[in-house]
């Protein structure tokens, strides 16, 4: 799909139409189907065609093709262009349609994945805590590193490389001797791995406003006393809420602090009542609040122009709305994608 890349509107809603009304006709992609993510039920979807969510998601792309179009423009390289015509072309006819192309495997046949995989060791953890995923005691070596932690997975972002860009020479990711802002540590499973990227001379602030992920993200920082966290027990916007955490008897990775008392910090205000420095990296994953925490933001990425890497898949208006904001401002030369499922969730906008 998508070998031209459309250079003007009329062009890119031409080819987007013809591209995806042309693979729900002719394509049935039933094994390009996360079990895992959609069948928790025990209901087998990987044959069903979603009438419903097709039609509302056509909708959403004629009211808002002006500014889809916008964004997709702003977008540097090729590969990330036609990832994002996947990426819509996904939405708008359903995996039984599209396959998004991603850049990892866990086919039997990937060596990337089978090395993974030799590596990679879990035990039963001792942290019983109740969730949508199983907590595992991760403890093994990786590419000279070792990996120390309680969470529900780290091949997210050791194997598919989540948060780390590069591609035709360009690196947004953490580099040694960063400070890292991790907006939506959950767990720990990120602040545990840029820990380890950026060293002793780096910086990870690990904010997070539910108790329950909390006490795990505190028993993962203590494990791991080398490494350089500090848990930051707010949610980040673009207002401040002087609030206790929320209790939660579950752990629950899709918490949305929208329209609920949390407490929530300001970026700039965090980054001016701390006095930092620096802040040299961003990342974002707080299921839909990443516009706001920008807005909450605008004077630390104008002083330090931090990379970043922030998800765009939450609500379906981040998938223009924030690449258009950031790009109003100026302040990014560089915009590019990443996914990293076979379905909808996990794009994330890398800038620098």
């Amino acid at each position: 799909m998508f070998n031209k890349l459309p250079e003007n509107i009329n062009d890119f809603n031409s080819i987007i139409l013809r591209e995806t009304i042309a693979a729900i006709k002719l394509n049935r992609f039933s094994e390009n189907y996360d079990y895992c993510r959609y069948s928790k039920d025990g209901i087998d979807r990987s044959t069903i065609f979603d009438v419903e969510s097709s039609e509302k998601n056509f909708t959403w792309y004629f009211l808002n093709l002006q500014r889809i179009y916008n964004a997709y423009s702003v977008l540097t390289d090729s590969t990330s262009k036609r990832l994002y015509l996947h990426l819509l072309a996904f939405r708008l006819g359903g995996h039984l349609s599209v396959k998004i192309p991603v850049e990892f495997s866990e086919s039997k046949k990937d060596n990337l994945w089978s090395n993974y995989q030799k590596f990679e060791y879990s035990t039963t953890s001792e942290i019983k805590i109740q969730g949508n995923n199983t907590i595992r005691h991760f403890d093994f070596e990786y590419e000279g590193t070792r990996y120390l932690a309680d969470v529900t997975h780290l091949k997210h972002y050791l194997h598919r490389k989540q948060y780390f860009f590069n591609r035709n020479k360009v690196s947004i990711e953490p580099k040694n001797g960063d400070i890292i802002l991790d907006c939506g540590a959950c767990l720990g499973d990120t602040a545990v791995v840029f820990g380890n990227t950026v060293g002793k001379k780096g910086k990870v602030f690990a904010f997070d406003p539910v108790d329950t992920h909390l006490q795990v993200l505190r028993y993962n920082a203590e494990q791991n006393p080398d490494l350089n966290i500090e848990i930051i027990p707010t949610g980040v916007s673009n207002n401040c809420i002087d609030a206790d955490p929320i209790l939660s008897e579950k752990f629950n990775p899709g918490f949305n602090s929208i329209s609920r008392h949390v407490p929530l910090l300001t970026i700039d205000k965090f980054v001016n009542d701390k006095d930092l420095k620096n802040v040299n990296f961003i990342k974002m994953d707080i299921e839909g609040s990443e516009l706001f925490a920008l807005e909450g933001a605008l004077k630390t990425l104008e002083t330090f122009q931090p990379k970043l890497a922030i998800s765009i898949y939450h609500h379906f208006d981040d998938f223009f709305s924030i690449i258009n904001f950031l790009k109003e401002r100026s302040l990014y030369t560089f915009f590019g994608i990443g996914h990293y499922t076979i379905h909808k969730e996990e794009t994330v906008l890398y800038c620098a």
